[in-house]
């Protein structure tokens, strides 16, 4: 750029010898300001990985921010991204790795790490400490990038452990509906808990809790007297729970719903002979 400059205006006498000086000057500095920079940036980086190499994760990542703010256009700014997510993930620090994790993948989708990436992301948030009933923010996080990167990319080698951590979270989540089912059960709003363990068995068809929501739909049913929708569950149970300790409790929920429905049945006779007989009473 700076020889074709130096040609043209050379060619139509438009520079003085000392403006030429002082233009070469400065474009040989500039050159030589860029070559210092990315050699800086070099070193900068090779220290980054020596200080994760020696567990120092906090100097690394220090120096890890000094190099992305400074180094851009240096070819070193993916990697260093990467590196830096890396430096907050094997320091434990879950919050910090996944937002880094994240801000490598929008900035560098199609990098050869960005699989990897999208991995420890959803690792990340899995990691976050976990309390039943508290906010379910990073569970549903750690979903979405299991997610993602199961139906992404299929055929990497973290594919089973991905489904394995889906499965772990698709419990935690089964389980938080079932505590809220159970809490109005215990409310007694048999109603409210039937229409949560609707969703829980359409939602969580594989779960290890699908027994139970089955047997707690045939109760509260049963106490809303609904009893044909009782049968239904009652039958479900008595098909998917075969052989499984569970279904000791098949016999048992037949007996009361069949107690339940004979006492409706007395109960509704009661009241029709009693409706007779004030009819009887007024003519």
């Amino acid at each position: 750029m700076f020889k074709k400059l130096f040609q043209k205006s050379f060619s139509q006498g438009t520079l003085s010898s000392a403006a030429l000086f002082s233009f070469l000057l400065l474009g040989c500095a500039g050159d030589d300001k860029l070559q210092s920079r990315t050699e800086q940036c070099q070193a900068d980086f090779k220290e980054s990985k020596k200080l994760m190499l020696g567990e120092d994760y906090f100097d690394a990542r220090e120096a890890l921010h000094g190099l992305l703010a400074n180094c851009t256009g240096t070819g070193f700014m993916e990697e260093g991204q990467f590196l830096l997510a890396e430096s907050y993930f094997l320091g434990e620090e879950w919050i910090e790795a996944y937002s880094e994790y994240n801000i490598f993948i929008n900035h560098y989708p199609s990098s050869p790490q960005a699989p990897f990436a999208t991995y420890k992301k959803g690792l990340s948030a899995w990691s976050h400490d976990y309390v039943p009933g508290r906010d379910e923010t990073y569970t549903n996080d750690a979903v979405k990038a299991f997610d993602e990167f199961v139906k992404v990319f299929p055929e990497h080698i973290k594919k089973d452990s991905a489904v394995f951590y889906l499965n772990q979270l698709s419990e935690r989540l089964a389980d938080r509906e079932m505590a809220t089912a159970i809490l109005y059960l215990k409310m007694r709003e048999p109603q409210a808990t039937a229409i949560y363990l609707q969703q829980f068995i359409k939602n969580f068809p594989d779960s290890e809790r699908y027994g139970e929501a089955l047997a707690l739909l045939v109760e509260s049913y049963t106490r809303l007297d609904q009893f044909e929708q009782a049968d239904t569950y009652l039958s479900e149970m008595d098909s998917k729970l075969k052989g499984q300790p569970l279904a000791n409790r098949i016999n048992g929920l037949r007996e009361e719903l069949k107690e339940k429905r004979e006492n409706h049945m007395v109960l509704i006779e009661e009241e029709r002979a009693d409706k007779l007989k004030k009819m009887e009473e007024r003519r």
